[in-house]
């Protein structure tokens, strides 16, 4: 026969029971803070070392970003790992020093040619010159009529032998011929080539010495170094990341554990509501 002092007893176990979940979560909960305070001051200078990776971009990505509304911090520092990634693996694929291809680079964008044209023109180039030394393959006619040998090319980088080329096609008489040469050199590449074939020949030199001058370009040296820090950067989100679920991981058992007991003290407090209200006697 249900007593209230029966009632009461169960009840008081259940809450008991939902209280000993809670203090587990909380003592968990106790020991990430613990922690938290302890790697603060690092992720204070984590974020100092943020902000001297977005001066990387010199003062024109800066001008860019303030003229755009500064954007976001996460959207600008992508877009300045992507830009170095693409200069340290474009140049490594074309056989350029990161220097002289970004002064390529350049002087191609000056003159209405994009990154993606110049790296598919040049790739052509590197791919025909390996022909024409085997004495093969649809620029050899063209070389040969521009003067060159395989000893006048062979020997030299990729940015010395374009520079050779673009001078020598530029000096054909007409647009028809230079047209004709550069197909046969650069692929369908060589289509859209000309005007910057034209500014390799004529002004390479002037926008190297502009643009070194002005800290345009990033020596080999600060490239990688930039590389390198950006594969830094990613190992340590990666590990921020790994935290975090290490976090929830350690949470998840003595949560499931207290909605479970809260869940059972509900049951067991409708149970207790019915036995009160539904007529049972007291003795």
């Amino acid at each position: 026969m249900a007593t209230a002092v029966g009632m009461n007893f169960k009840m008081t176990a259940s809450i008991a029971k939902f209280q000993a979940s809670m203090d587990k979560v909380e003592a968990k909960l106790k020991n990430i803070e613990q922690s938290g305070k302890k790697t603060a001051s690092g992720m204070k200078l984590l974020a100092g070392i943020e902000v001297g990776k977005l001066l990387v971009g010199g003062l024109t990505s800066v001008y860019s970003t303030m003229k755009s509304g500064f954007g976001t911090i996460t959207s600008f520092v992508n877009s300045i790992r992507d830009s170095i990634d693409k200069v340290g693996k474009l140049a490594e694929s074309l056989g350029m020093n990161e220097v002289a291809l970004q002064i390529f680079l350049k002087t191609a964008d000056l003159s209405g040619m994009s990154a993606q044209q110049f790296s598919a023109a040049v790739l052509a180039m590197n791919k025909r010159l390996g022909e024409f030394y085997n004495g093969t393959g649809p620029a050899k006619k063209a070389l040969e009529a521009l003067g060159f040998s395989m000893e006048d090319l062979k020997d030299k980088t990729p940015d010395q032998q374009l520079k050779v080329i673009a001078q020598a096609i530029m000096l054909l008489p007409t647009r028809a011929q230079q047209a004709a040469a550069a197909f046969a050199i650069f692929g369908d590449a060589g289509k859209k080539i000309l005007p910057t074939l034209d500014a390799i020949a004529n002004n390479v030199d002037k926008v190297a010495t502009r643009g070194l001058a002005l800290g345009q370009f990033l020596s080999t040296k600060q490239v990688n170094a930039i590389e390198s820090m950006n594969d830094a950067f990613s190992d340590v989100w990666d590990t921020i990341k790994g935290i975090g679920a290490q976090i929830v991981a350690n949470l998840a058992e003595p949560v499931e554990s207290l909605l479970q007991d809260f869940m059972e003290f509900v049951a067991r407090y409708e149970s207790f509501t019915t036995d009160a209200t539904g007529g049972t006697g007291i003795a």
